[in-house]
């Protein structure tokens, strides 16, 4: 979860590990390896310190390596610098300098990240970046490159986008965003590929309906987002992208992390521009379940959070309303956040 430009938090991006990415430039290709470091994420993140040793290790001598000094699209980069704040990963700025006769320059955006959870993050952003901006051009900075340092000493990943001058202190206008959002998964709406995937009986023969998947962004809080300067025009970044029920995204926003989002006119004004699925009156139990994922996922990285016990807390309810179980324990609405409409900092826990 983190911004191109300004202050931001740590991703959960998702992508397959078995894709091969071409390159145009020179960077090293990198293929469905695995390596073995670091520790997975869960096992090392019992406090922060991964992380700062990751930016000295990045940035000790205040430049970035060498290694990473590629030919990309005709530019060389010349010089960089440390950039933003990021919870997962290493992030910088970079100045490239026009290879051809124009001579003009070039501000890119970069990532660094180490290990296996850095190539499958940075990997995935990478995809769902590029899956996006196809779509919408300007919903999110055009994604550049991504690839391994060539003489790195550990597993070392990097991806670069297009710098873009983010306002990150003002509220998204719920309005403009989430019609922005809407359009998004409208455009991105797909029927099930039978060919590649198989039919599904056993689920659509229940169904009442079977909703059509759409692009989501996948990690959709109001840390990924920013108000390009240049625009006015709302920004997304650190995409986790699948393709889901477009309700799915708005599950995110009944986490606590979801400060500004978690605010009903958000979801009202989504509404707007793509209605509820039916059975309407299940909206609110299906954004509910659809908060497990991104409580699941912030509770894994960040163990002391209260976020693990309020997953539980809605999987107890769901299952007293849908399937009751014997000696599960019992739903309690007063620590239920959708209810209490409590919040948290996010990240303050580690």
């Amino acid at each position: 979860m983190e911004s191109s430009t300004t202050p931001g938090n740590g991703p959960q991006a998702e992508s397959n590990g078995n894709i091969i990415e071409s390159h145009e430039s020179h960077a090293t290709q990198v293929d469905d390896k695995v390596d073995t470091f670091p520790a997975p994420l869960e096992q090392r993140n019992a406090d922060h310190k991964h992380v700062e040793e990751q930016r000295l290790r990045a940035w000790g001598d205040g430049v970035i390596p060498t290694d990473i000094a590629i030919e990309n699209d005709g530019f060389s980069i010349v010089s960089a610098e440390p950039f933003g704040n990021s919870a997962w990963s290493v992030t910088g700025k970079l100045i490239a300098n026009d290879l051809n006769e124009s001579r003009t320059t070039k501000t890119m955006f970069v990532k660094i990240s180490y290990g296996e959870t850095g190539r499958v993050m940075l990997l995935g952003e990478c995809k769902s970046s590029k899956i996006i901006h196809k779509l919408m051009a300007d919903f999110i900075p055009k994604p550049l490159e991504y690839g391994k340092f060539e003489k790195a000493d550990i597993p070392t990943y990097f991806y670069m986008s297009e710098f873009v001058d983010l306002d990150t202190t003002t509220a998204q206008d719920p309005s403009e965003f989430c019609k922005l959002l809407a359009e998004m998964h409208r455009k991105s709406q797909t029927l099930l590929d039978i060919k590649r995937n198989g039919t599904w009986p056993e689920y659509e023969r229940p169904a009442h309906q079977v909703a059509e998947p759409s692009l989501i962004h996948g990690d959709l809080w109001e840390g990924n987002t920013g108000i390009n300067k240049d625009t006015n025009l709302p920004i997304l970044s650190d995409a986790g992208s699948y393709f889901a029920h477009n309700e799915m995204e708005l599950g995110h926003w009944a986490c606590e992390f979801s400060t500004i989002f978690g605010n009903k006119v958000y979801t009202d004004r989504y509404l707007e521009s793509f209605p509820k699925t039916e059975p309407a009156e299940d909206f609110e139990d299906r954004i509910r379940l659809y908060s497990l994922k991104g409580g699941m996922n912030y509770s894994a990285g960040h163990p002391r959070s209260q976020l693990r016990t309020s997953a539980y807390n809605s999987m107890l309810y769901l299952c007293e309303k849908y399937a009751p179980i014997d000696g599960i324990g019992n739903y309690d609405e007063s620590i239920d956040p959708i209810h209490t409409g409590a919040r948290i900092v996010p990240h303050a826990e580690i």
